[in-house]
């Protein structure tokens, strides 16, 4: 059993070239240019490896609609309480 949930966004679609890399670390939409905001390109690269931590994954597509990052993790049964 796995608990899922998207994540989606309307605009542009991502290039399907930066689409197989886009959970590379430093990978960067070549047109973007310098980022404005200090970013540096690592935070998918994050989420992909916490996900993973969790027995779990982030799959992407994208289309002229819409971007969905879709993250499924297992689903464990509480075993104990914390106290």
């Amino acid at each position: 059993m796995e608990v899922r949930f998207e994540v989606r966004n309307t605009g542009a679609a991502i290039e399907p070239s930066l689409l197989q890399r886009i959970f590379d670390p430093l990978q960067r939409d070549p047109d973007a240019g310098v980022a404005l905001d200090g970013s540096l390109g690592i935070g998918l690269y994050i989420s992909r490896e916490i996900a993973a931590a969790h027995g779990g994954k982030i799959e992407v597509r994208s289309d002229e609609e819409e971007t969905v990052f879709t993250v499924s993790l297992a689903r464990q049964a509480v075993t104990g309480r914390a106290r």
